[in-house]
């Protein structure tokens, strides 16, 4: 399956805008830093008034800055040899400052990134640790019935290798995630969901967010992360990204699964559980956010890394690219 197929406008559209800034971003340091240690201190033309103030210059143009006409400047062959010398060497002086401040400067911001680049892979290492050693990794003995669907759901997209897979119960958070971590690719289902979804011998819903879960592996959103961590400086941006990914994954359930309603029902019943979904009519669910207006549900729209529940059927209800069952 093309990646191109399953990625909305909006992740097409972003995803690259993301990878140029961070590059940019990243670059910048590299460049800056070579520049400061491959620079000399340069010995720049002094400047010296009768009244013994000194201007440094590159061309008698800079001087305009100061306001200093060239005409100020004692000639260079009416001053005496130390007193140049003493103001060239000066200037080397400054010139040696300015690039230490330059490259101490550069050395700050790379510290405080370095840090939190550390404590986000560390903290996220650490949550993981927990959930390998705890949680229940999907095997053929352990919950055989969910790992095969999981199993064939990650090679019908594709995958070459089939990321472990845990169950571990929350505090009653129904939710699954994927994730990267020491360039093991992993993705946990809460048991809190599985409970929800799983009706008897009936996985179709629950296969279909194991679908978008995958999805999210199949199109790299696990990868490159920290590397992508210079967009967090631009407002707003990252949860438009990951907004737009969370809609291509909702488009790769929906293709996988090749059925709108079994993605559908996850989602609500997610947000329900499963015995108020039955009771939920989707149509007016839909249409509820155009009801809910003031700030501050303006301002989650704008922050949430996911789009509001209702948003997301409305969008699997209008994927009219894509030949599916109804």
């Amino acid at each position: 399956m093309k990646k191109s197929t399953i990625r909305t406008k909006a992740e097409k559209v972003l995803y690259p805008i993301a990878l140029i800034f961070s590059f940019i971003f990243w670059g910048s340091f590299v460049f800056g830093f070579a520049y400061i240690f491959t620079t000399e201190p340069v010995a720049v033309e002094p400047c010296i008034t009768e009244d013994d103030e000194r201007y440094y210059f590159y061309s008698p143009d800079e001087l305009t800055q100061y306001g200093i006409p060239l005409s100020d400047c004692i000639a260079r062959s009416d001053l005496p040899e130390h007193v140049y010398q003493e103001a060239l060497l000066d200037s080397e002086k400054q010139s040696r400052a300015s690039l230490v401040a330059a490259s101490g400067g550069l050395g700050l911001i790379l510290f405080y990134a370095f840090m939190i680049i550390f404590f986000a892979y560390f903290s996220t290492g650490l949550f993981m640790g927990y959930i390998r050693l705890n949680g229940v990794r999907l095997s053929e003995k352990q919950y055989g019935v969910f790992y095969k669907i999981y199993k064939e759901t990650a090679e019908q997209l594709g995958l070459t290798q089939v990321p472990h897979a845990y169950i571990i119960r929350a505090s009653g958070d129904v939710n699954a995630f994927a994730v990267k971590v020491s360039r093991k690719k992993m993705v946990v289902f809460f048991a809190e969901l599985i409970e929800t979804l799983v009706d008897g011998e009936k996985y179709d819903e629950l296969r279909a967010i194991a679908a978008h879960e995958l999805t999210h592996v199949y199109l790299n959103h696990v990868n490159y992360w920290i590397f992508l961590l210079p967009i967090h400086i631009i407002p707003l941006f990252p949860s438009m990204l990951s907004r737009a990914r969370e809609n291509s994954a909702d488009r790769g359930a929906v293709l996988l699964t090749k059925n709108k309603e079994t993605v559908t029902q996850a989602l609500i019943k997610i947000v329900t559980g499963k015995y108020v979904a039955q009771h939920v009519d989707v149509d007016e669910y839909i249409e509820q956010p155009k009801t809910e207006r003031g700030f501050f549900t303006w301002l989650v729209r704008i922050t949430s890394s996911h789009p509001p529940i209702p948003h997301r059927l409305k969008n699997i209800r209008d994927m009219q690219d894509i030949q599916i069952e109804a």
